[in-house]
Formats: structure tokens, sequence, C-alpha cells
């Protein structure tokens, strides 16, 4: 996973907070996460995916020369929400046989980016995959008081239909028949919405797990919708009847 070059596009975007000078309007964010995208898919993102090729990469900014100081998922997104470097949050590896990472994690994870713009004004909003190891985690607690305005993290992660999360009250909901970046694209305009009657700035945090190894359903008698291959192509879905998801050929 890469994920300092976005979050450097998202410290260059925000005002100091607390500053004396004049007051500039807070800006929205949406700030979205893709999963294992990386050089081994061959470059061909861009023709299986045109609108994340016309919205980011040909209106966008990339960075070529990034370096990230631990490039696996948990690490990098504790460094993501936290804005700490890995030695500071201490979430090692993956799959630490200690959990000694889990355990690290656990002590910083109520002080995040969703923390301090809550507290800032900002109506925050996490959507997707959280830190690995932490699946299926109510939204985190600081000083007795929830860290993010809105919550839906996923439960069963790397599953693409048919997914579930855990609500902002700890309920756990099952999205029949949709898929799982449709799911949180719809949660994320709900939630604009939501920021909007309530008068503030939104961040939204929005990690969907494709194109990561993924299983395409959930067991149910709704499994088989038309939708995977039609919709996800090659990309995600294998035509074998285990239905496992690939990244690409």
């Amino acid at each position: 996973m890469r994920t300092a070059p976005l979050l450097l596009l998202l410290c260059a975007s925000l005002p100091a907070l607390g500053s004396t000078a004049k007051r500039v309007a807070r800006p929205n964010i949406v700030f979205i996460m893709s999963d294992d995208q990386d050089g081994n898919d061959k470059q061909d993102w861009a023709d299986i995916m045109p609108k994340l090729k016309l919205h980011f990469q040909d209106g966008g900014l990339r960075f070529n020369s990034h370096v990230a100081d631990a490039p696996q998922c948990g690490p990098s997104r504790s460094s993501t929400l936290t804005g700490r470097a890995v030695h500071n949050t201490k979430f090692w590896i993956n799959a630490d046989p200690t959990r000694a990472s889990f355990a690290n994690y656990a002590m910083v994870q109520n002080r995040t980016i969703g923390t301090f713009l809550t507290a800032a004004g900002w109506h925050t909003v996490f959507l997707g995959k959280y830190v690995n190891g932490f699946e299926c985690v109510p939204n985190p607690i600081f000083e007795g008081k929830q860290t993010w305005s809105y919550w839906h993290a996923t439960c069963n992660t790397y599953v693409l239909y048919n997914s579930s999360y855990v609500s902002n009250t700890g309920e756990l909901i099952v999205a029949t028949g949709e898929y799982q970046t449709d799911t949180l694209g719809k949660q994320a305009i709900a939630q604009m919405g939501a920021a909007k009657s309530a008068g503030k700035p939104f961040y939204i945090h929005i990690t969907p797990v494709a194109p990561h190894a993924s299983t395409c359903y959930n067991p149910g008698p709704e499994a088989h919708t038309p939708w995977c291959e039609e919709r996800a192509g090659r990309w995600f879905c294998d035509k074998d009847p285990a239905e496992f998801i690939h990244r690409g050929p």
C-alpha cells in the first residue's frame, strides 16, 4: 500500500487550526485509499478503471518518487490515521505473531485525524476497511466521546458483495446484494448531506478493499447476483466457481 502521497495532499489542504491569521473557509475533504494497487498490476488499472484515470491521474497530481517507511497494510493504515511514523505507532507488521502491533495501535487508535477534526468542528466519517486486526470494531472513544461523527467500518472486510459493517451504534449491518465500493460511495454521499444539514465542513475517509484479492460473495441465497463479472470484469472476479477475486490477468 502507498498512502503517504495522499496524506501529504491532505495535510497541504488543511488550514492551520487555531491560527491567529485571517480565518479561511474550512475545506471539505474526501480521502480515498485503495488497497494493494501496486506495480504488480502491470499498470493496466488505467484501462480497467477509466474514471479513476480521468479524475485522479489526468486531473490530479501524481507522486513518482515516494517512499513508505513500512509498505504493509496495517502499518501504513495506522500511520495514515494517526499521522505518526511506524516507529511511533509501533504497528510493525500485519501478521504479528506476538500481537504486540495490535496492542500498540490499540493505545493510540482514539487519537487520529478523526479525533482532531471532530474536535475542530468537522463532520468526520470513516467508511470501509479499518486497520488490520481491528475489523468489526466500534467507533473508538476518546475522553468519553466517539472520535468519528459517523462510523461504518467493514466486518467481513475481504468480501465484495453482501458485505457486513459495524455502525455508529455498534449494530451489525449487511448490505445484501450490493458491491462494497457502491455501498461506501452511497454512504459518503449521504454523509455529505448530513454535514450540510449540520452546517459543518466534512472529512470523509473512504477505504474500499478493492482491488485487494478478496472473495466475491458472502454465503447466502443472494450470493449469485449477476453483477460481479459484468461490473468488475477481470480486474476483480475469476470465472472459477469458487468466485475468488484476482488482480488482473
